[in-house]
């Protein structure tokens, strides 16, 4: 299950950048971004009760992006594109200790842009993201075989871009699978819940 939800990523990453513009699509826009992300370990138990790690753990993340238009109004003040990449995230959760989970990310999103009067556009994105956990870094030594490999992610945030090329965005990243192994022996199941500011600026 965990190579078939990253194998499906990849191939949508694919799909944008190098499908789309062999059928005639816009030429695609390139751009890089960095940020911090604040990281809870969200615990669901048998009985469905939820429960929080005591304490954030602030991490970072970085990477890269291509965007295409997917639709416009006639106006070209609202505008839908699609954006995927590869980035890179530290991502921390409080058990006991600070353990700090490495990822490489492959998100898809969709973003909604919407042109300001004053300057700018502000907008809506949405999505998932594919990750795969490539190290872990703690106080106490950690076992990767505890950990599912491969994750699946919802991301929803809102933006503002200026007319220079440059952004910011505050995105909320919840867990669709769950960190641990099933074999593990943890009572509970994990998930990450992570909040990110995240700057880009677009190159193209």
């Amino acid at each position: 299950m965990n190579r078939r939800i990253f194998t499906v990523c990849f191939l949508c990453v694919c799909s944008l950048l190098v499908i789309t513009p062999l059928t005639g699509s816009p030429v695609l826009s390139y751009g890089v971004h960095g940020g911090i992300a604040s990281t809870n370990m969200l615990a669901i138990d048998s009985d469905g009760d939820r429960g929080r790690s005591p304490s954030p753990i602030v991490g970072a993340l970085a990477g890269g992006y291509a965007e295409y238009p997917v639709w416009s109004h006639e106006s070209e003040a609202i505008r839908l594109l699609a954006r995927s990449g590869v980035q890179y995230a530290l991502l921390g959760a409080d058990a006991g200790g600070k353990l700090g989970m490495h990822y490489l990310q492959v998100p898809l999103l969709a973003r909604l842009a919407f042109d300001l009067e004053v300057s700018g556009s502000s907008y809506l994105i949405a999505g998932l993201a594919g990750g795969y956990l490539v190290g872990a870094s703690a106080e106490v030594p950690v076992d990767l075989d505890n950990y599912n490999r491969a994750e699946l992610t919802a991301v929803a945030g809102v933006g503002y871009s200026t007319p220079w090329g440059v952004s910011l965005d505050l995105r909320y990243q919840r867990g669709l699978t769950r960190r641990e192994a099933e074999d593990s022996g943890f009572p509970v199941s994990l998930y990450n819940s992570t909040i990110s500011l995240v700057a880009g600026y677009s190159i193209q």
